[in-house]
């Protein structure tokens, strides 16, 4: 895995992840989690994390560029984070901070 553990599109598809029982979040709110996978988006201004709650649901989410990805390139796989999401001003619910 690459040193800032953020994947790019093949690294991802050959490591094996399975991300079919991850969905987008549809609740706003303050969760702890653990981060199961990174990977770059299909442009470079973006970053998908796969996240575990502690309920066990599990959701992925974007991170972008111009907030600098809110820190998750530097935050390890497995590691234990507090995330919370909220609406933005289009009424999407999204990734506001990691901490």
């Amino acid at each position: 895995m690459k040193e800032n553990n953020v994947l790019n599109w093949n690294e991802f598809i050959n490591s094996g992840f399975d991300a079919e029982p991850y969905e987008f979040i549809d609740e706003e709110g303050t969760f702890n989690a653990v981060v199961d996978m990174k990977r770059w988006g299909k442009k470079a201004d973006s970053m998908m994390a796969y996240f575990t709650l502690e309920d066990g649901r599990k959701i992925i989410s974007f991170s972008w560029k111009n907030s600098n990805y809110l820190g998750l390139g530097e935050i390890s796989i497995g590691a234990a984070v507090t995330l919370t999401f909220s609406k933005n001003s289009k009424g999407y619910i999204g990734l506001k901070s990691v901490e």
